[in-house]
């Protein structure tokens, strides 16, 4: 699921009983962020954040 804020969604699903499994930040050709979540039934689900981080090498 896109997210334009990573943060803000993670803390919804968390303050509605999910669990935040996973949390990866861009890396050199990588250069989004993601979220691995779980809800309260075990389900799995990934927030990948719209806001596309850029790197300057």
């Amino acid at each position: 699921m896109r997210v334009e804020e990573l943060e803000p969604a993670i803390e919804k699903v968390v303050a509605a009983g999910g669990t935040l499994v996973a949390k990866r930040e861009p890396e050199l050709h990588i250069p989004v962020r993601l979220a691995e979540l779980k809800d309260t039934e075990g389900n799995l689900f990934e927030f990948l954040g719209s806001r596309l981080v850029v790197a300057i090498w």
